[in-house]
């Protein structure tokens, strides 16, 4: 874009800013910055949690001087792999590939990319998070149970255990999805509406 499309650009926008004063510009500024801010929260607890899990196992068998055996080694594996998919979704929903030229509507326009792309994050939970994390808890749990006590049959405490991670994942599932709808569901509709009425005039 240069610089006269630019100037015209603006020139238009502020043709229509006293029509989208109704709309609280300040207010749904305020709630995008807060929408950031807990996006990059959420981010950083998520990818600092998937640092220490993958490391963890391997950590504590070290210090109590114990040996992984072979299907704890594929569960660290699989652990290590599944915080990559999950870490790469996160960052990737982060990033948005419209260009900011400075315009009302180049900003408004990347803001609803990248609220869409945080909306069905949550939304798509389990492609992203709970399924690449089952095999992972899988063989991290079964294989420490067999390192303490030699076998592969579950126990009590390791049926309650998977009885306990199948309740979780279904609550995760269940929040993440009222999560997507509840927090980025109005914003994204405000900043569509906002953005039809610059479009619109």
């Amino acid at each position: 874009m240069n610089l006269d499309d630019l100037k015209a650009e603006w020139s238009t926008e502020m043709e229509h800013a006293d029509q989208m004063s109704d709309l609280r510009l300040d207010v749904i500024k305020g709630d995008v910055s807060e929408i950031h801010r807990v996006v990059r929260l959420r981010d950083f607890w998520f990818l600092l949690v998937l640092v220490l899990g993958s490391f963890g196992p391997v950590f504590i068998h070290w210090v109590n001087g114990d040996s992984l055996g072979w299907l704890s080694r594929l569960g660290v594996l699989s652990f290590v792999l599944a915080s990559t998919v999950v870490a790469f979704a996160l960052l990737r929903a982060r990033k948005v590939t419209r260009s900011d030229d400075w315009t009302l509507r180049s900003r408004l326009e990347s803001e609803i990319e990248q609220l869409e792309k945080q909306k069905k994050l949550g939304y798509s939970v389990g492609s992203w998070l709970l399924a690449p994390m089952l095999p992972a808890i899988a063989f991290l749990s079964l294989g420490g149970y067999h390192d303490r006590t030699g076998s592969y049959v579950p126990d009590l405490s390791l049926s309650v255990y998977y009885l306990v991670c199948i309740a979780v994942y279904g609550l995760t599932f269940w929040l993440c999805r009222r999560e997507a709808e509840s927090s980025f569901g109005p914003l994204l509709a405000k900043l569509r509406r906002l953005h039809r009425e610059l479009v619109e005039g």
